[in-house]
């Protein structure tokens, strides 16, 4: 079965990456399926590294990553990710004959050619996955109003007639679909982010050994904390709990990593807070093997199925964008710094750590790429 995947837009692929537009296909590729992406040669966010766009360039607009076959074309608006439509699309998708076509995002207008494709190819398979939620789409309620209850509502009211499904990546995004852009419900299914064990498994060095290179120690207690840290991610709370806790437990360590967008976090930061800024795939997931707890107060990260990926412990709140990713009681409420020293106090307390690897170790078993890719080749219409 040939898989087509189609990344532009705000999806966009790069191809060093650990979104689910990268892994999904090259897990699908591990899976034995002839896996193709298709992508832009003109469109990138503007906070890609140039030395990474001057990699990806010099492979020309085709190429091999890894077992994925990548192929770039140019875009119409392509000076504006929001408005980039993919140049020529129908006529790629003739040449490649798809058996089932992932497009990632529900938002980008290039469905439209893959939508024309099916319609003369009922038997190809489109599916659609949705990133968005209430959290991290426009604010403002007037934006909201006109361009996604009533714009996009009306260009999926055309659409889901030849889509198959739509797949949401958390609870929230399927609720999302469903009331903002009125997609049936009888199409709408979750599809979780995975986990990437593959890439976890690929650090070799002992939990011992990663804590002498980074300047830890074995009795240390780690805890972890990254990403775009904006003032949604509940860092200043974090920190101001961390330092607290740690008159009591001298032992205590907290690593941060990432963009610090939080313009209240710098002034915060001494000798007693390691920060990195951001982290390879490679050494997010060192970090995570040798750390004892990830937090994230209040949103959703990809770094937290990284987490699972790496069997690492995690303390979230409890949302649609997270409940998928909770099976116990270890969890926050709302994410305050009150409720912060409880949890994290008794992780510190507990003498049987071990559980808490053991319930991240369930969780891998649902959530692994492997599972997720398969779920995918299994859809009937």
């Amino acid at each position: 079965m040939k898989i087509l995947h189609c990344c532009f837009g705000i999806e966009h692929y790069i191809d060093t990456w650990g979104y689910q537009q990268n892994l999904l296909p090259m897990y699908h590729s591990k899976l034995g399926y002839d896996t193709v992406v298709l992508a832009s040669n003109d469109t990138y966010p503007s906070f890609v590294n140039k030395e990474v766009l001057d990699e990806i360039k010099a492979k020309g607009d085709s190429y091999m990553n890894g077992k994925v076959r990548v192929e770039r074309s140019p875009s119409y608006f392509h000076k504006n990710i929001h408005l980039q439509i993919a140049k020529g699309l129908k006529k790629r998708l003739e040449k490649e004959k798809p058996d089932m076509i992932f497009f990632h995002g529900s938002l980008n207008f290039s469905l439209l050619s893959c939508i024309a494709y099916k319609k003369k190819h009922h038997e190809v398979r489109l599916l659609v996955d949705n990133h968005g939620d209430v959290f991290n789409v426009n604010a403002n309620p007037l934006y909201r109003i006109l361009y996604f209850k009533c714009y996009l509502s009306l260009f999926h009211k055309y659409c889901q007639k030849y889509v198959d499904c739509y797949y949401g990546v958390t609870n929230g995004r399927c609720n999302f679909l469903k009331e903002f852009l009125h997609i049936n419900p009888s199409k709408v299914e979750l599809l979780p982010i995975g986990a990437d064990v593959d890439a976890a498994k690929e650090t070799m060095e002992s939990r011992e050994q990663l804590r002498n290179s980074y300047g830890f120690n074995d009795n240390d207690i780690i805890i972890v904390h990254g990403g775009k840290l904006d003032p949604r991610k509940g860092t200043v709370d974090l920190i101001n709990v961390y330092r607290q806790l740690r008159k009591n437990t001298s032992n205590l360590r907290l690593v941060l990593f990432g963009k610090m967008v939080d313009d209240r976090i710098p002034p915060m930061l001494g000798k007693d807070i390691t920060v990195y800024d951001w982290l390879s795939r490679k050494q997010t997931f060192e970090l995570f093997k040798m750390a004892d707890l990830a937090v994230w107060p209040i949103h959703h990260t990809t770094l937290i199925e990284d987490c699972v990926a790496s069997g690492l412990p995690y303390l979230i709140r409890k949302t649609e964008t997270t409940q998928h990713l909770i099976n116990t009681e270890f969890y926050l409420k709302n994410g305050d710094a009150e409720e912060l020293i409880i949890k994290i106090s008794e992780f510190i307390a507990s003498d049987k750590r071990d559980v808490y690897r053991a319930n991240v170790n369930a969780m891998q078993d649902n959530i692994n790429y492997y599972t997720v890719a398969k779920r995918v080749t299994q859809f009937e219409k």
